[in-house]
């Protein structure tokens, strides 16, 4: 699936960020608080708002699965967790930041993907360091790291199999010289503007429950849509996506069959990229049925 253009996060969402730990997977980020239900009343799909980010990117199970997806190239930035790391920093810059807080932020939030064995951790430090420098910001440990990452060729393997570590070493030579070169003047960015992506919403009859539709890209012509579940258990609230496919928006169809059915129907010519039979959370189990016509 899929390499989505724009933009992330997230949140990410990102993102970058990009949904719930517990939830979701690691690494991810968790939603924004909202008021419960969205409107007082819920008879037919309406719009609405996303229940939990602001990006136009899909959003996975965990980080791992949606990386294994979201490289489109050989550059810098043609990988979705490098996106994650440059919107999030300049999110933070923008959003009044210091050098050294925006630094300490990302250095925690993505330490989980750190670990030698996990190929983020390459991606985050050479995306970082070339962001910060173009903003005249490069901290020396994101500097140091960034040119290990590249010194040791710990960024080439997974893309020998492809034939394309020889085009990749060629962009992190570029990159070094850049990093070991005086940086341009100091700038902040200007907050980022992200639209929110077309959606409907319908709740269950209980109105403990919401599903959300919206289109969160387009690829190679494709459009991409996804539907999302929250639910209200025990005093919380959570949720999680469970479909995914390239299709307009406008060719799903929600349903609750009871408080605790949701059927989805779709294109039968619709290639379905994630498709959950269940969704849990605290104690309350959703079933999904799909229907294609």
């Amino acid at each position: 699936m899929s390499h989505l253009a724009p933009p992330p996060n997230k949140a990410l969402q990102p993102t970058s960020v990009a949904l719930s730990q517990t939830l979701l997977g690691a690494g991810a980020r968790l939603p924004p608080k909202r008021e419960w239900p969205f409107a007082s009343v819920f008879t037919t799909q309406r719009p609405a708002t996303l229940p939990d980010v602001g990006a136009t990117r899909i959003i996975y199970d965990s980080r791992r699965e949606r990386d294994s997806m979201g490289t489109f190239g050989v550059g810098l930035f043609q990988d979705d967790v490098a996106l994650d790391v440059r919107d999030q920093y300049l999110d933070l810059l923008a959003n009044g930041a210091s050098d050294a807080e925006a630094f300490r932020t990302m250095s925690r939030e993505w330490n989980p993907s750190f670990a030698d064995y996990d190929d983020e951790g390459p991606i985050f430090w050479l995306a970082l360091a070339a962001t910060q420098w173009e903003y005249g910001r490069l901290h020396p440990r994101a500097k140091a790291q960034a040119l290990k990452v590249i010194d040791q060729g710990k960024d080439l393997d997974r893309w020998a199999e492809a034939g394309l570590a020889k085009k990749r070493q060629a962009v992190l030579a570029r990159l070094k010289k850049k990093l070991l070169s005086p940086p341009p003047k100091k700038r902040t960015p200007r907050p980022r503007r992200i639209p929110e992506p077309e959606s409907f919403s319908l709740a269950s009859p209980d109105q403990k429950a919401i599903a959300t539709a919206w289109l969160v890209g387009i690829e190679a012509g494709r459009p991409i849509s996804q539907v999302y579940i929250m639910m209200k258990a025990k005093g919380s609230e959570g949720g999680g996506s469970v479909f995914v496919a390239y299709c307009a928006l406008t060719d799903i169809k929600l349903k609750w069959l009871d408080a605790d059915t949701l059927q989805i129907t779709y294109p039968k010519e619709a290639e379905a990229q994630q498709q959950k039979p269940t969704h849990f959370y605290y104690g309350r189990t959703i079933a999904v049925r799909y229907r294609r016509i």
